[in-house]
């Protein structure tokens, strides 16, 4: 398990997520030993940019993921020439989400095929999988999309302001403790709401990463406390580790 959330506000978009607690992958060589790579600087982080000010977030199989993220990069490369047209690139992957579920088959099936004969397949990839891209539409409204294994990737479209979310927010976490993040992330966009745009990022800076540093006391084997905040806005963002 890993951790991101995000809020919107009528201004901006904020999206979090912690670094990588480990990096598994399966070795290509005979033996198919299933390997636990060392967490990096450079592979650590789960907040990337795909083009044109949309950015994306997630958990689950960094391989998928990966490929995930480079087919939007490809896409939004060869057809949007802006904001406004890369808000419609995103309707359309969105609105024809069986690509990721087609994509994540064919990433599970790559990596069953270099696991060495006789072994049993991996419990990690069988875990949920969480796909987030944030950004803006042509009117300069807060968008998020959402999509999650368990649902056949279809996604969930948020618009507006007032709206937060996190990992593990329908299943993953005991009820308690999603009430527990709910109350704190509903907080957090309370005191959003009464800053003038120009105090957002700094604020968020001083609330969301306390969040990750007590989750990751109360769940140190699958939170990091350290990670990445992304606040943006439809003419900039900065980009903040913690």
């Amino acid at each position: 398990m890993s951790f991101y959330c995000y809020l919107t506000t009528a201004q901006a978009i904020v999206v979090a997520a912690d670094n990588k607690k480990q990096v598994l992958s399966i070795s290509t060589d005979p033996m198919g030993m299933i390997r636990s790579e060392k967490v990096t600087a450079w592979n650590a982080q789960k907040i990337h940019a795909v083009g044109f000010g949309w950015w994306m977030t997630g958990i689950g199989l960094s391989a998928f993921l990966d490929e995930v993220r480079k087919r939007v990069r490809h896409l939004m490369d060869d057809e949007a020439q802006g904001a406004m047209a890369a808000a419609k690139v995103m309707e359309r992957l969105v609105a024809e989400s069986g690509w990721l579920q087609s994509l994540y088959e064919h990433t599970i099936a790559g990596l069953m095929e270099d696991l060495a004969p006789g072994l049993t397949k991996p419990e990690w990839l069988e875990q949920l999988q969480e796909i987030v891209f944030a950004g803006f539409d042509e009117a300069e409204r807060p968008v998020v999309m959402r999509a999650q294994s368990v649902q056949e990737f279809a996604f969930e479209k948020r618009t507006g302001a007032g709206y937060f979310g996190f990992a593990g927010e329908n299943a993953g976490w005991d009820p308690e403790v999603r009430e527990d993040i709910g109350r704190y992330l509903s907080d957090v966009l309370d005191d959003l709401r009464r800053r003038p745009a120009a105090e957002m990022a700094h604020r968020v800076w001083d609330l969301l990463p306390p969040l990750f540093q007590r989750m990751a006391r109360a769940f140190p084997e699958k939170i990091s406390a350290s990670g990445d905040l992304v606040y943006m806005t439809p003419t900039e963002h900065r980009w903040l580790l913690f």
